[in-house]
């Protein structure tokens, strides 16, 4: 078959315990939206060939899926991506989507998490997988000593009347080697911060979402950014990093609430609860500004998979 899979991007919205202070490391928070999305046409053939932005990369994606799954090959073809380490987990989208679309068009049937394991995506968090199968907003359980891959905690449907203002700017995020680096020379924050990250979570983000209740997410959301912010800021120069923060700031003054940074950025968002007043907060933006803004929703339904010939 010749399969079309076309998969969203997504916002990482905080770590609860990245430091592993209480005996569990990471739990990861985050949003799938619907823009941009990573594109990629398969069908069967005998050998690789790969046409893409990556190539390289994207061929040992492919080697690895017809090794593991015993396939011939595939041809390949990437239509769009995300831009690389801006905070949309552009990396990971690209791998699942390449994976899922080489496997469906062997009519394989493989869930998005054997896939990361296969390519070896969520070592760090498992949000991106499931954003890849699920959509929605996505809370995974982190790792613990014998975890194989970060749990699936909680998974509920984003308020589809709720927008998303984003900008991407500034200097690229970092790629996940130096983030290693980096968060290993970092010092462990108290106790109490990781507690109150993990109660915001359960106690304000999800309920709010339940409730359909926007004041309460984003109050909640913005606490989660300070709290994880200061986990960070000896690396980053600041709750967000230095060199974004004022986009965060140019944000939250022209109207959007539960502004933050996702991941190590460069993207930076803020919520409204509705196209209307996502389209009055890009006009309060400054001109310079304007240009990098762009407005999106979230993405209940995680990637796309679509025939296009058997």
């Amino acid at each position: 078959m010749k399969v079309r899979v076309s998969a969203p991007s997504r916002l990482h919205l905080g770590l609860i315990d990245p430091f592993n202070v209480y005996g569990r490391m990471n739990g990861g928070v985050g949003l799938a939206i619907d823009e941009p999305r990573s594109t990629v046409i398969a069908e069967p053939f005998d050998g690789v060939t790969v046409e893409a932005p990556y190539r390289e990369e994207v061929k040992v994606y492919v080697e690895r899926v017809c090794t593991n799954y015993r396939l011939p090959g595939a041809k390949v073809t990437v239509l769009t991506t995300a831009p690389r380490h801006s905070g949309l987990g552009s990396t990971t989208q690209l791998a699942l989507a390449v994976a899922k679309a080489v496997t469906k068009a062997y009519a394989l049937e493989v869930n998005a998490v054997k896939l990361a394991k296969v390519l070896g995506r969520g070592s760090r968090s498992g949000v991106g997988t499931y954003a890849f199968q699920y959509g929605g907003f996505i809370v995974d359980g982190g790792r613990g000593p014998s975890t194989s891959f970060p749990p699936l905690i909680a998974r509920y449907p984003f308020p589809e009347e709720w927008r998303i203002v984003m900008i991407t700017a500034g200097e690229h995020g970092l790629s996940e080697e130096v983030e290693d680096r980096v968060i290993s020379s970092l010092p462990k924050p108290p106790l109490n911060v990781v507690l109150e990250a993990s109660y915001t979570v359960l106690m304000g983000l999800i309920p709010s979402l339940l409730e359909g209740d926007f004041t309460l997410f984003t109050g909640s959301l913005s606490r989660l950014q300070r709290l994880v912010g200061k986990m960070f800021e000896a690396a980053q120069g600041g709750v967000f990093r230095s060199d974004i923060a004022k986009y965060v700031d140019l944000l939250s003054k022209a109207g959007a609430l539960g502004v933050g940074q996702s991941s190590w950025g460069s993207t930076v968002y803020g919520f409204t609860q509705s196209w209307k007043e996502a389209e009055e907060v890009v006009s309060n933006l400054t001109d310079e500004v304007k240009t990098e803004a762009r407005i999106v929703k979230a993405d209940n339904e995680g990637a796309k998979v679509e025939i296009l010939s058997c």
